[in-house]
């Protein structure tokens, strides 16, 4: 015969990892506001789980949840609200940049006098908020610092941007910029510029970047990428047999074991 359930709240327990009988406990003490993490039992199921529960808390039926927890609950809810708001917002105002769609190309160059550059890591990371706005930070700013060198000046040429280096940066049309201004904080702006070259120039066309190409760090760090390829740790090294120009045996390998190479050739 069922009893009325008048009693106390204590957890749903599971017989095969039975471990308390109380109701979960948020950091502040209080009843939980989760629902499906407690039921009501009568007064003499409570009597028979103290038995083997001297230490649970009680609580009664009429006991409200942590309002601690309710207060963090509504935080949570309007936090992800406001984001879904912003990856909107954000996305109806930047969309080919956020489809990668209709993106300007230093091979051929627009008809425009001047396009802007950010990293390509603010764009990934700015795409994956946008796409998941609950699960993913919001990106508040364009850190385009790491883009230049302690000088203050570009490491990248206008050559270097539409080839190895075109994987570090992305380009933006001047409107797009524009639009970023207003909803990010911008450290540093950086831009590629087309100019008529003078009537003695061979060039019909000049091409500058603001800020301007630090050469010295630009050189360091051509140098310092070919040293790397020169410099390898735990690599294997592979020798073959040449005769007359052909290669007449199977390769073998030699694994570099805890040493660093200096320049093997």
């Amino acid at each position: 015969r069922s009893q009325r359930a008048t009693g106390v709240l204590v957890v749903r327990i599971d017989p095969s990892a039975i471990r308390t009988a109380s109701p979960p406990l948020p950091s502040a003490g209080n009843l939980c506001i989760l629902e499906n993490e407690r039921r009501v039992v009568c007064r003499d199921a409570w009597e028979k789980l103290q038995r083997y529960f001297r230490n649970a808390p009680e609580f009664p039926s009429s006991r409200d949840s942590c309002s601690q927890c309710k207060i963090l609950e509504r935080e949570g809810e309007e936090n992800e609200a406001l984001h879904k708001m912003m990856a909107g917002e954000q996305k109806g105002n930047l969309p080919h940049l956020f489809q990668d769609k209709n993106r300007p190309c230093l091979n051929s160059w627009p008809e425009v006098g001047e396009l802007y550059v950010v990293s390509r890591f603010f764009v990934e990371e700015w795409r994956k908020f946008v796409r998941r706005p609950t699960r993913c930070s919001p990106v508040s700013s364009v850190g385009n610092r790491e883009l230049l060198c302690p000088h203050g000046g570009l490491m990248f040429t206008v050559a270097s941007m539409t080839k190895d280096d075109s994987k570090l940066i992305a380009l933006i049309w001047p409107d797009e910029w524009e639009k970023i201004r207003k909803l990010f904080v911008v450290d540093h702006a950086i831009r590629v510029i087309r100019r008529e070259a003078p009537q003695e120039s061979a060039e019909r066309l000049l091409y500058m970047t603001e800020p301007e190409l630090c050469l010295d760090c630009r050189e360091g760090l051509l140098y310092q990428q070919q040293r790397d390829l020169r410099e390898y740790t735990q690599a294997t090294i592979y020798v073959r047999k040449v005769v007359d120009d052909k290669k007449v045996s199977f390769p073998a390998f030699l694994l570099l074991s805890g040493q660093k190479n200096q320049g093997f050739k």
